[in-house]
């Protein structure tokens, strides 16, 4: 796996987390093919932040917690050209608590969290999840 040199959406919320940014040769792929299938292509922030190595799992508390919604889930969404998706949400146990992402054509797009009516960029809403993660373990 090479490395994920010049981050320019993630960079902050991977150093908190303590992680080195990797990225993930299949999810690239996957990524690529989805976006050749739909003739669109992901946000770039949404595209930078799926193509590291364990994305799905890195802002993630427990498994009975919230967490990233898998690649699979989300590319299936994007193929179907549905315009909001899922990012964020229950794994196991219903905690009430989902993000969504506005599919816009913009490069970072607006995140709206279940009851909160400010939008955040998505890049921003990572971080936050970092931090909130962080926070977490204390």
């Amino acid at each position: 796996m090479g490395e994920a040199a010049g981050l320019q959406y993630h960079a902050d919320a991977l150093q908190m987390l303590g992680v080195t940014p990797r990225l993930d040769p299949d999810a690239v792929s996957r990524i690529t093919q989805a976006e050749a299938a739909s003739g669109r292509r992901l946000p770039a922030a949404l595209r930078e932040w799926y193509a590291l190595a364990g994305a799905e799992e890195l802002l993630t508390l427990d498994d009975n917690a919230c967490g990233v919604v898998p690649l699979a889930d989300l590319l299936a969404e994007f193929g179907r050209a549905i315009t909001v998706v899922e990012f964020y949400g229950p794994r196991r146990v219903n905690t009430g608590y989902q993000a969504f992402v506005a599919l816009d054509g913009s490069d970072d797009p607006p995140v709206s969290v279940d009851g909160d009516s400010e939008l955040v960029p998505f890049a921003q809403y990572v971080r936050g999840l970092a931090e909130y993660k962080i926070a977490s373990r204390g």
